[in-house]
């Protein structure tokens, strides 16, 4: 659905890390296989998932002693405000899960 003129669309940026995984180790088939998920997750179509930016972590401007690459996207919810909140919870949840048991979101 197109927003009408006036109307406030909306749009999730996030990133998630992946400890022991190279930028280089993510390459085009893992970005789709990525994307497909979170548009699956976040209940949108590929088109509306963007990856930002797959970065190598650095600790204190210094390599991380084991590789560990951040992956940046943004996805895209046009006006539906409930979509986008629950793809916040989600995350959140998640984050939280990882945290508690040592991982990073």
């Amino acid at each position: 659905e197109e927003p009408k003129q006036g109307q406030r669309i909306f749009r999730v940026d996030a990133s998630v890390s992946f400890p022991g995984v190279k930028p280089t180790d993510f390459g085009s088939q893992a970005r789709e296989v990525f994307r497909k998920a979170v548009a699956q997750t976040s209940g949108v179509s590929l088109v509306k998932v963007m990856i930002a930016k797959v970065q190598r972590l650095f600790d204190d401007g210094e390599e991380c002693k084991d590789a560990t690459t951040e992956i940046c996207f943004q996805v895209q919810f046009g006006t539906d405000f409930d979509k986008a909140s629950e793809l916040v919870r989600s995350l959140k949840d998640a984050e939280a899960a990882l945290a508690a048991i040592g991982g990073d979101a």
